[in-house]
């Protein structure tokens, strides 16, 4: 079928016109039987345009089934690795791949006979499985051929992931800069840690989410190798304490954004983190139970670039702590409480009074009430939407108060809500959530 070419009359570009660069880009959202199969077809153009992409996604779920290869659990680690091959060929340098729900096997085997064709990659993110959960050097063989990466994101896959392979990572790859371990209890230790911190000390980005085996120790090693680092996420790391965060304040100034939820820190590593690194842009401290009203009033006075605080499910954090947000930091955007606090009156309305520039707000039921009853115009005003998660059962009277905030068009993103009363109808106030058009039921 020809392209119409509408000349250049008319403003437009034709497809035959488009530079190869932006062909790539297109092509990047090819699944890939076409890229590999129908692209190189159509003309040279096209051929080196294929050749020119820098990105590849390898990923099964979007295939058709039987259409290009089976499905991973009915093919031999051969039969895999020779379709990877084949589509990484089709490219003739790859500086970011994507490979989602391959097995690890197929995987570590078509790293292995591509060798130095992957000189150039420096981004890989990573989703593989194995059916019996056994071990398999991914990483291994990822570092031996590109010791040039910079950035490794590996989620759902604790197959590939335990202290060697991060050791042989981190010794052949000095100069990653992002880091990122997701989802599954990942087999790690300190010793892992440590050898980041010793063999990256570039790293900018480190996530660690549920591995078990790491404690205070490795977290100072890793601050104290890796003191760029701006962005560090340790969620569900069960054994932090306050002397991580205390490390982590002493050796990384420059830091952004942590993300320590569920873990054991309290007050005194908080208000260390806030006393060294006051540049912080964001803070989750999402069901810290250790963390009050005085470590939160210490960061809000001294990190006065905060555009984020996360206190969800800190539920001894109180009124103080946010008469602390509003006084010191007007430009923040967004703001998660605990749902089972009831703030006061007046430390509500001194959010809304002086935090014009709040776009996310999560409260409970009561405290929602409260700032609706104090500040109706700053609650319907939300630019962006104002979430209410479950509180405790409502009051009659409560009911008539959130009927007329909905009614009144405040942007509600979700509103779940319990209801005893018996007595009268559930109507929107039971649960009500905005549709993707807008239109709640």
């Amino acid at each position: 079928m020809a392209v119409p070419n509408h000349g250049s009359g008319c403003g437009c570009l034709s497809i035959d016109e488009f530079p190869p660069e932006v062909l790539g880009i297109i092509f990047g959202h090819l699944n890939n039987k076409t890229l590999i199969t129908v692209v190189p077809a159509v003309c040279r153009r096209w051929r080196e345009a294929l050749q020119s992409m820098t990105c590849a996604l390898l990923d099964f779920n979007s295939m058709p089934p039987m259409d290009f290869v089976l499905k991973p659990s009915s093919i031999t680690d051969e039969e895999g690795a020779a379709v990877v091959c084949r589509i990484l060929r089709a490219v003739h340098s790859v500086a970011a791949l994507k490979v989602v729900g391959w097995r690890a096997s197929i995987l570590e085997k078509s790293l292995r006979t591509l060798g130095d064709r992957l000189s150039s990659l420096e981004t890989i993110e990573l989703s593989v499985f194995t059916p019996d959960n056994s071990q398999v050097p991914v990483l291994q063989t990822l570092a031996r051929h590109c010791p040039q990466l910079k950035r490794v994101s590996v989620c759902f896959s604790d197959c590939c992931v335990n202290d060697p392979a991060v050791l042989e990572l981190s010794t052949r790859c000095g100069g990653l800069q992002t880091i990122h371990f997701s989802t599954r209890q990942f087999d790690l230790t300190d010793n892992a840690l440590a050898a980041i911190g010793k063999g990256c000390p570039g790293l900018v980005s480190a996530t660690f989410i549920q591995c078990p085996g790491v404690t205070d120790v490795g977290v100072a090693k890793l601050a104290q190798g890796c003191p760029r680092l701006r962005t560090l996420d340790f969620s569900r790391v069960e054994n932090l304490t306050d002397a991580s965060l205390e490390s982590i304040g002493r050796a990384c100034p420059e830091l952004k954004e942590v993300v320590i939820s569920r873990t054991s820190v309290g007050d005194v590593g908080v208000t260390a983190l806030a006393m060294g690194c006051p540049g912080l842009v964001t803070v989750v401290l999402q069901a810290c139970n250790n963390v009050t009203t005085d470590s939160v009033c210490i960061l809000a006075s001294r990190c006065p670039k905060l555009a984020s605080i996360d206190l969800f499910g800190c539920d001894e954090v109180g009124d103080a702590a946010l008469h602390a947000i509003a006084d010191n930091l007007p430009g923040i955007t967004s703001l998660r409480l605990s749902v089972s606090r009831r703030y006061g009156a007046e430390a509500l309305t001194a959010l809304a009074d002086k935090c014009p520039r709040i776009t996310t707000l999560v409260l409970g039921t009561q405290a929602l009430i409260t700032l609706t009853e104090a500040r109706p115009s700053f609650v319907i005003g939300l630019p962006v939407l104002l979430r209410l998660l479950a509180g405790t059962a409502v009051a009659h009277g409560d009911v008539d108060v959130l009927e007329r905030l909905l009614d009144a068009g405040a942007n509600l993103e979700s509103l779940r809500i319990h209801i005893n009363l018996p007595h009268r109808p559930f109507a929107r106030c039971c649960t009500w959530q905005r549709t993707q058009g807008g239109v709640p039921w």
